[in-house]
């Protein structure tokens, strides 16, 4: 009877093993197909049915990111694990990342700080310190972390980049050049090294040996889109539009799964005024890469540029039925209603934001500033008092308090709100490129 009964305990797990086995792959399958919805299934299967499977709650936690759901959701979920597996770096490397997506760079600095003294030899833990260090606008003190790692480790390329960025942030373009060539010899078989050099001759404006090193990458590494891509992008900035034509047609057809070189494409189409090109390549990758937001907001914000309102607003709501999780669309299909006077439709649709985005101030001034356009002032007060109550030394709460109180309740006057914002938040630098945003 003892014998039987190993034997059935004997082959529940293996069937249990099984199962576990099988929801892992299907899982990866989907997120090497990038089907994320159906990633996300398997991984939420795989979640409930084995909650001591670290790779559940990484795995959630990453498609929640990929198809821009609430980040408050995917911290919740990388937090369980980093509490449940302590010893697992990339847990805390997880959550660290959350909140350098939400701006929040000092609890990412001291999280990405505790975690590479813990493990030194952890690339992810040194990348997210310096990516943290340039949230707070301190990357020069980046520099020597990056410097110490690659002595001991030379053949991560990914440090060797991040060098190289934080140098070109600080317009160090000749050291820049330098260090992509000594990432080169330490790595002769990544194209990215290649492409790091190419970069650095650009930043230098030498566009024809930039040029001539893509080419070379495109001759060496045929299976890598990186020296077509690298081709595209210089034939790009020297404005040859039949060469980018020509570039463009050969990226969609020799990998047609990769989409950073066509939105280049697109990006610079629409920078460049050339509305028409962009809206019809939009489409195209609209259509080629359905569980992909970024074409479908460029696309919607063509629309934008073109003052065809109506059909900006039937792209952005395309995006908050897609990607309910996506703040920009969502924020951006409320704007639109505004534009086109449906303050009504508006005022609900920020209201719904407030429980979709707790941790955005942005739906809450919306909604404050419609009470009080409406001539409800004590509700807009208490909007307005309830989120400077949340952000108490932090920006919005600091401005609140400032010339944009809540009995002014301005919020038509950005350009000024800017301003104030980069005189008392000098490091931020997402406050500055939103204002630099708002400029152009």
């Amino acid at each position: 009877m003892e014998t039987k009964a190993r034997e059935m305990v004997h082959s529940v797990t293996v069937a249990t093993e099984t199962d576990r086995d099988v929801l892992l792959s299907r899982a990866q399958d989907a997120v090497q197909a990038a089907r994320w919805e159906k990633a996300l299934d398997c991984y939420g299967q795989l979640l409930a049915g084995y909650p001591g499977e670290v790779a559940a709650y990484l795995g959630y936690g990453n498609c929640l990111l990929h198809l821009h759901r609430s980040l408050d959701d995917a911290e919740r979920v990388f937090r369980d694990a980093m509490e449940r597996f302590p010893e697992n770096r990339q847990a805390t490397e997880r959550v660290a990342h959350v909140a350098v997506r939400k701006g929040e760079h000092g609890t990412a600095l001291q999280l990405y700080d505790a975690l590479r003294r813990r493990f030194p030899g952890y690339s992810g833990a040194v990348l997210g310190y310096c990516d943290s260090m340039i949230g707070l606008g301190r990357a020069q003190e980046a520099e020597p972390a990056l410097r110490a790692f690659l002595e001991t480790q030379p053949g991560f390329y990914g440090v060797h980049a991040k060098l190289i960025q934080i140098l070109s942030l600080q317009g160090r373009h000749e050291e820049m050049l330098e260090a992509a060539v000594k990432a080169r010899e330490c790595l002769p078989d990544d194209p990215s090294a290649h492409a790091a050099v190419a970069r650095a001759l650009v930043c230098l404006w030498r566009y024809e040996e930039a040029h001539d090193v893509y080419v070379g990458i495109n001759a060496r590494f045929s299976s890598s889109s990186v020296g077509l891509a690298g081709m595209l992008w210089i034939s790009s900035l020297r404005q040859i539009f039949p060469l980018m034509e020509r570039y463009y047609g050969e990226i969609r057809q020799r990998f047609p799964t990769n989409l950073d070189g066509p939105m280049f494409v697109a990006n610079r189409l629409y920078k460049l005024e050339l509305l028409e090109r962009a809206d019809e390549v939009l489409a195209e990758l609209v259509e080629a890469f359905p569980d992909q937001v970024e074409p479908l907001l460029l696309h919607a914000q063509v629309a934008v540029r073109a003052d065809d309102f109506e059909t900006a607003l039937a792209r952005f709501e395309r995006i908050t039925s897609r990607f309910p999780g996506n703040y920009e669309g969502q924020s951006n299909y409320g704007k639109m209603l505004l534009r086109l006077d449906k303050t009504e439709l508006a005022e609900v649709h920020f209201r719904e934001m407030l429980d979709l985005f707790p941790s955005r101030p942005g739906p809450t001034l919306h909604c404050a500033r419609l009470a009080c356009k409406n001539g409800r002032h004590e509700e807009g007060l208490a909007l307005m008092q309830a989120l400077q109550t949340r952000f108490v030394g932090g920006y919005p709460g600091q401005v609140l308090s400032g010339p944009f109180s809540p009995t002014r309740l301005d919020f038509d006057h950005e350009e000024t709100l800017f301003t104030v914002l980069a005189d008392q938040f000098p490091n931020r630098v997402d406050i500055h490129l939103s204002y630099a945003r708002m400029m152009m």
